[in-house]
Formats: C-alpha cells, sequence, structure tokens
C-alpha cells in the first residue's frame, strides 16, 4: 500500500480526469517509420490465419525474446487511448493518431510506457499513470481513453517492448485508416528488404469426387530476377486424372512465406489464369472490421495448419469454382497457372496441364483415407445459419457432433463415419518417428473402432461440438485424439470428462478433419535444455536470472501441479508458457548461496502420469550486469 501512496503523491492532478475526447483527423501523405529500430525481422504478418477463423490485422516483430528495446512513433501523433493489463488480448497499449494524416496506429505487448532511454527508476507521467491504474483495477484489463495531453514526434521514443498480454516477447503493429486495417508494409517507410519468393508445398484440386493433393517441387534453377522481386517457378510431382470438360474444379493453394521465419505467412496476393485468361485474383492489404471473421474467404479453414502451411482459396468465394474449357470447346487440356507474391513484388509460380475428357477418370486418393468419397449419398449440407447433427456408432463405441449456427463460415459438405482400425499413416505414426524406416519406441497405445470426419469445401468459423464414449482402455492414460495429415501427428482433443459403467466420456470442439480415437498416452515428456544460460553461468538482468527451459511432450499434456522445479532443494516459482510449450524461471540475485552458485533441478510430469528424468543444472552467478542474450 505503501507503494500506492507513493504512486499518488506523485501523480499530477490532470492524470485523474478519466475522460474522452473524439480525436480528430486530418488528411495527407505521411511516410512512416518502423516502431522498431532497424534491422526488422517480421514473426507474424498482415492478414495471417489465425485459429476460430480469424485474421491477423498487424505486423508482429520480432524482439529476440528481449524486453525492454524503445519503441518510436511511427509518425508525429498524439495519444488517443491506453490499454492496461499483464495477461490478456494487447496487454500493455498505446493508441495514437496521427496528426499529419488520417491514421491511426496500434503498439501492443508492451512492457512499460517508459522509454528504456529515460532517466534510470524516475517513470514519467504516463508510466506513472499505469502504475496507478494496475493498482486500482488489479488483474482486469482496462481500455481508458484521453484528452490530447500527449503528443510525439516521428520517430520519438514512448515506450519499451515486453510480453503483456499473449505469447512470447514481441512487438504488435497495428496502422487502421478510415475504419480498416491496412498492411504497414505497403508504406514506402516501411517497406522490408526481402527477396525470397513465397514458398508452394501443394496444389488442392477439389470436386465432387473429393480432394485431390498434389506435392509441389520447385525447379532447381535459381530464382529469376523480376523488374521488382524475383521469381521461382515450381512443378508438380505426379501424373494428373483426367478430368471431365463440364466438372466445375475449386484450387487451393498451400504454401508459407520466408519473410522472416517458416512459421510465418506473408503472402500478399494470389492470382489464378487458365489457359493464360486470369479467372480470379486477389490482393491482401486491406481488412475491415466486418471481414476479421470471415477467413473462409482466402483460407480453406480446415486445411490451414499454423505454423506448417497456409492454403489459399483460389477462387471466388461462394461461387462453384471453375470449369477447365473455353466456351465448351472439346479441349483435350487445359493449362493452370497459379500465382503468389509478397509485398515486395517476389513472385511464385507453379503451371500444369490438365488432360480433360468427355468423363472423369477415378481420381488417385490416398488408400489410407475415408472411403467416404465413394458415396456422395452419404455426405451432408452444412451452412452458417442451420443445425447439423451427425451420428455413428462402432462396436461398443459411439460419437455424436453437432454443427450450430455459426460453426461454419460457407456452405459445404461435411461426412462421419467408422471402421474397425487406424489408417495406415495414422498408424505409423503411433510410434516416435514412426514414418522413418527405423521407428522408435511406442508413443501411444491403441484399441477400438475408429470415426473418420471428412470434409468438401468446408471452412470452420467457430467450430461445432462433439461428444464420444469409447470403453476404458487404460484408467489414468487414455485420452481423445485426432490424426493430422499435414503435420503426421496425433493432436490431444480431450481427456475423459467422466468415467461410469466402464465408459470414457469426452465433450471436444470440432475444427478438424480426419481419423478421431482413443488412445493411451505412454510417452514421458523430456526437458529440453534453457538457452538463455550457458552451462555454468547464469545472466543476471535487472536483479533476476531469467532461464528458459522447452519441454517435449507428445500426449496428455503437461500437469504443471506434479511437475517440480527445485533451487537448492526448495521449490520455487515458475510460469508455463503454452505457445512454446517453455518453462519459465526467475531466479531472484538475493537468494544465490554465498558462494554465489546453487544447483536447480526440474522435473516434469504429464496427465498421464508419465515423468520426465529429473535434469541437474550447477548455475554460477555471472558478474555481469548486461541484458541477457538472444
Amino acid at each position: 500500500m505503501q507503494v500506492s501512496v507513493l504512486i499518488f503523491q506523485r501523480l499530477p492532478g490532470w492524470l485523474f480526469l478519466l475522460v474522452s475526447l473524439p480525436g480528430v483527423t486530418l488528411l495527407g501523405a505521411q511516410e512512416l517509420v518502423h516502431p522498431l529500430a532497424e534491422p526488422v525481422a517480421i514473426s507474424g504478418s498482415f492478414g495471417e490465419y489465425r485459429f476460430f477463423s480469424r485474421y491477423h490485422m498487424g505486423l508482429d516483430y520480432k524482439t529476440w525474446l528481449i524486453n525492454g528495446l524503445p519503441v518510436r512513433s511511427p509518425a508525429p501523433a498524439r495519444l488517443r487511448s491506453i490499454h492496461v493489463s499483464e495477461q490478456s488480448g494487447y496487454g500493455n497499449a498505446l493508441f495514437l493518431s496521427a496528426t499529419q494524416s488520417g491514421l491511426s496506429f496500434t503498439l501492443a505487448h508492451l512492457r512499460d510506457f517508459q522509454c528504456p532511454q529515460s532517466a534510470a527508476n524516475v517513470p514519467d507521467d504516463l508510466e506513472l499513470l499505469r502504475l496507478a491504474l494496475r493498482t486500482l483495477v488489479q488483474d482486469r484489463p482496462l481500455r481508458l481513453h484521453l484528452p490530447p495531453w500527449f503528443h510525439y514526434e516521428k520517430g520519438a521514443c514512448l515506450a519499451s517492448t515486453g510480453e503483456s498480454g499473449s505469447g512470447p516477447p514481441h512487438l504488435h503493429f497495428e496502422v487502421l485508416s478510415n475504419g480498416h486495417f491496412q498492411n504497414p508494409v505497403v508504406d514506402t517507410g516501411l517497406r522490408i528488404n526481402d527477396d525470397s519468393p513465397p514458398v508452394l508445398q501443394h496444389l488442392y484440386m477439389e470436386s465432387d469426387q473429393g480432394l485431390l493433393k498434389i506435392p509441389l517441387k520447385k525447379k532447381p534453377l535459381i530464382g529469376k530476377s523480376l523488374q521488382q522481386g524475383r521469381l521461382d517457378e515450381y512443378v508438380i510431382q505426379q501424373s494428373l486424372p483426367r478430368f471431365a470438360r463440364k466438372e466445375w474444379i475449386r484450387l487451393y493453394l498451400g504454401g508459407y512465406d520466408t519473410m522472416a521465419a517458416r512459421n510465418r505467412n506473408g503472402w500478399f496476393g494470389l492470382e489464378t489464369r487458365i489457359n493464360e485468361r486470369k479467372v480470379f485474383a486477389k490482393q491482401i492489404s486491406t481488412l475491415s472490421y466486418a471481414e476479421l471473421n470471415q477467413s473462409a474467404r482466402l483460407y480453406h479453414t480446415a486445411l490451414t495448419q499454423i505454423g506448417r502451411e497456409y492454403v489459399y482459396r483460389m477462387y471466388a468465394a461462394g461461387s462453384a469454382g471453375f470449369r477447365l474449357t473455353d466456351n465448351g470447346r472439346n479441349q483435350s487440356s487445359a493449362v493452370l497457372e497459379l500465382i503468389a507474391f509478397d509485398a515486395s513484388g517476389n513472385r511464385s509460380i507453379v503451371r500444369i496441364t490438365v488432360p480433360l475428357g468427355d468423363t472423369a477418370e477415378k481420381w488417385p486418393m490416398q488408400s489410407d483415407r475415408s472411403s467416404a468419397y465413394q458415396s456422395q449419398q452419404e455426405w451432408h449440407a452444412i451452412h452458417p445459419q442451420r443445425m447439423l447433427q451427425l451420428s455413428q456408432k462402432k462396436s461398443q463405441a459411439s460419437m455424436t457432433i453437432r454443427m450450430g449456427p455459426g460453426a461454419v463460415q460457407l456452405p459445404g459438405k461435411l461426412h462421419l463415419s467408422s471402421r474397425a482400425d487406424l489408417p495406415a499413416e495414422a498408424a505409423r505414426a503411433l510410434r516416435m518417428d514412426g514414418h522413418s524406416k527405423s521407428p522408435g519406441p511406442e508413443l501411444y497405445a491403441h484399441k477400438g473402432p475408429v470415426f473418420m470426419l471428412e470434409g468438401q469445401d468446408l471452412y470452420y468459423k467457430w467450430g461445432g461440438q462433439g461428444v464420444a464414449r469409447f470403453p476404458v482402455q487404460e484408467e489414468g492414460r487414455d485420452g481423445l485424439y485426432y490424426y493430422s495429415y499435414a503435420k503426421k501427428i496425433w493432436r490431444l482433443m480431450a481427456l475423459p470428462r467422466q468415467t461410469k459403467d466402464g465408459f470414457h466420456e469426452y465433450r471436444f470442439s470440432v475444427r478438424i478433419t480426419g481419423p478421431i480415437t482413443q488412445l493411451s498416452d505412454l510417452s514421458a515428456p523430456a526437458i529440453v535444455p534453457a538457452w538463455r544460460f550457458d552451462s555454468q553461468q547464469v545472466w543476471i538482468h535487472s536483479r533476476l536470472a531469467r532461464l528458459e527451459f522447452a519441454v517435449r511432450e507428445y500426449g496428455s499434456g503437461i500437469d504443471l501441479t506434479a511437475s517440480q522445479i527445485l533451487w537448492q532443494g526448495q521449490p520455487i516459482p515458475f510460469s508455463w508458457n503454452a505457445d512454446r510449450s517453455v518453462i519459465e524461471i526467475e531466479i531472484p540475485a538475493r537468494i544465490f548461496p554465498d558462494q554465489s552458485a546453487g544447483l536447480l533441478s526440474l522435473q516434469v510430469e504429464d496427465r498421464a502420469h508419465n515423468r520426465s528424468g529429473w535434469r541437474f543444472y550447477w548455475l554460477q552467478k555471472k558478474a555481469s550486469q548486461a541484458a541477457a542474450p538472444p
């Protein structure tokens, strides 16, 4: 409470006026500067697909796991409002209005509202306000509008980077104009030095026959130079079946961008051509509030695997797709060209020749997938505003899936079937490295039936709800899992909600396709050495030793209450970063022993009661007070 009194004693009286004034917008061009100093690295791009079928509205700047980097004003601006929170959403955030244009800016996940170049331990007025609000509202998030008291010149330092809100340390930056989110890298002052074209992984072709997934391979020659950027060309790695001339085809292109990292997507535009005629084009430069939860107009939300492959719709949303003939002529083939390009002008293109005939050949579906494609009568239409319930029983197990209003974004088809055994590819993944020639030890035990959920033209929004009952296999280890064909791994869907009369009942969300079954988790988690200390010495920064340990876990998830982190044999607090599967530990310098060294012991346990081995680290306090290295 003494801290609160001190804060209020130092606060100027005008900071207690919690009022809101309308912003003033002025028209005019204004070249921007990056909110972080060069060199700039982007970890999250504009328009990127995120969970629950939404877009990412801005850029994420990498801060290399370091907090406290100076954040700059991208243009002459005044502070319009602030968001104060440590745990949710934007975290600590500033909302600015440019004084020479109609642009607005958001800077989020900040550590504090204090420029790190300010006098040490002397908070300025805005930081004092943040501290006072945290004292008043505790852990609740707060958005506060301010009168035009705070003004900044372009490039002026105004805050410090952090990890408040959600995710690991980074800076989130948004640009808005007239209520629409703008792709920041379009501005000449925010261009990214990028000469790598988008990476193409798969071409998807869908019709009433089903979904054909075609691997793509880049030509070995170095990318060609264009007037702006570079060009990579791709080819398919398998022959195509004959398509019927009157058949409607829907095309999708899967891949990612290497602007900053494989697991982020920076595609800026798309184009589809049939026989040199442009039939579809889309540019990803602007998003409205209304579009934020309509990502199915751009992405295939059931096929996209965040961090692995982003699958784009290469035809107009709501249409039946394309026919591959020109004016109904009896062509024997059609030439398809699909193009992806980024904001720097780099392009990637795949050209394929599709054989055509009066009738279609049977598509080469993967033999271990569901046979549901063979019977169109078993498909069920799903609509954004209607209810759909599917049920299946196999042996003693049962599954029911309910899709209510808002479950999907656009009309499509859904199918639920059952089978006695696992598909071959999914069965191989029950072992560690099961897809290699020398599979490792068992990760899961499987006994019982398998339910297959398949979709056509399927675009999830909120998804559906499922209920499943399975006979108990191994009490304490059982869980409901689905197999991801994109990642080639099993993923946990749910743990038993209740167990009665020898059966587990599961309740789960439905936003996937593929095989679903009950598995028993047999694998112990493993602790991977931290990367914020070297082997014997700990970097001390801000009077704390900050350590991180990655945890590799394949099954039921980590049980934090059963895991043990000991310092000199005594439990110490730790936190769990679920985004990165990382244990985060802070050891105050004051609790190091007199000899400035001590023993850190770690053991983690999963929810199936599998335990990792103990890991021991003899840590010696380092004399340097420099910031921890990235």
